[in-house]
């Protein structure tokens, strides 16, 4: 597990979009699958990753999923993929073919491809793996869609995706499950606001499997990026970059091989 502890908003979003930049380019397919989350704190990254990309040229073997979905009609507030069509495709002019967002209309979310994934190349279809998801976590310690008061475990599915219906959430959740977020390539965790803090403990201090965050760093790989007022709310921060400046020296040192 990789943690970034961020002192200003300018660096979070700088050190989300050079990690994403490097996981593409550093990518051996010849094209590369993002799965992408809603919610406020990634579409800074995603309008800033968007500019990136069109400049560097990389937009032409980059598409993009959706992590999840509210199960809503797509030009409805709270949707995720109007969120993130405004931040990372309209505001940018990034190609909006490259997103392959979750039709809401339909039904057949789990047994359906050629439903679900319209206009995505078929070489990035299931069982192929993402390349990498973009994640965030609640205070209640869920990810994805994936919460705690649900079978966040059952992975029943031929695409991938999972409906669950959170007792939390005044909607039902269309999500990627925690199989196919385990077979993911890079999995990055976006972390900001001061109501993480207990969550944050147990799933990067104490382990906690419990917490389908926690599940999913203690089986995988996994990298956070942690925003300024998240560290500052966190106590426990100081811990993890007390422990962070130690493997850095003991790497210094060439302790590692």
């Amino acid at each position: 597990m990789q943690t970034i502890l961020c002192h200003t908003k300018d660096e979070f979003i700088d050190q989300s979009v050079n990690l994403l930049l490097s996981l593409i380019k550093n990518c051996e397919e010849p094209d590369v699958l993002l799965s992408l989350s809603g919610g406020k704190t990634p579409f800074p990254v995603y309008q800033n990753l968007a500019k990136k990309l069109l400049i560097e040229k990389l937009f032409g073997r980059t598409f993009f999923i959706q992590t999840d979905e509210r199960n809503i009609a797509p030009e409805q507030e709270r949707s995720n993929q109007k969120a993130i069509k405004a931040s990372m495709f309209a505001a940018t002019g990034l190609p909006m073919e490259q997103f392959c967002a979750i039709d809401t209309l339909k039904t057949d979310y789990e047994t359906d491809l050629n439903s679900c994934f319209k206009g995505l190349p078929g070489a990035l279809r299931p069982p192929r793996p993402i390349d990498i998801a973009i994640l965030g976590m609640g205070p209640d310690g869920h990810t994805a869609s994936l919460f705690p008061e649900t079978d966040w475990q059952n992975s029943d599915s031929k695409t991938g995706y999972r409906l669950f219906k959170p007792a939390s959430q005044p909607e039902e959740r269309i999500t990627l499950t925690m199989e196919r977020l385990l077979q993911t390539r890079h999995c990055l965790f976006l972390i900001s606001g001061t109501n993480k803090t207990e969550a944050l403990t147990r799933v990067l201090l104490n382990k906690d499997q419990s917490l389908p965050a926690g599940y999913l760093a203690a089986k995988r790989t996994t990298t956070w990026i942690l925003s300024p007022e998240t560290v500052t709310s966190w106590p426990e921060a100081k811990m993890l970059r007390q422990e962070i400046n130690n493997c850095r020296k003991v790497f210094a040192a060439g302790s590692f091989i």
